[in-house]
């Protein structure tokens, strides 16, 4: 009787452990998901990013050239 009890503690305390480490698992599984979603995502932008920082330039270059040509009177 004492021997199967302890048994039966024994079994619910690997099942707890068990539950433990899947629980964990998917933790984990999660944040690495979390964190490629995340990589992926600051690399689509980057792109974008610098399209954006491309034609901003461009544009802020122009602007500069017609306020010379204004100040200067040409």
């Amino acid at each position: 009787m004492v021997q199967q009890r302890e048994m039966q503690f024994v079994e619910r305390n690997v099942a707890k452990e068990t539950i433990g480490m899947k629980s964990n698992h998917t933790t984990e599984e999660r944040k690495r998901q979390l964190r490629e979603e995340l990589k992926r995502g600051y690399e689509e932008m980057a792109a974008i990013n610098l399209s954006i920082v491309g034609e901003m330039f461009q544009i802020e270059t122009e602007a500069e050239f017609s306020l010379l040509r204004q100040v200067s009177g040409v």
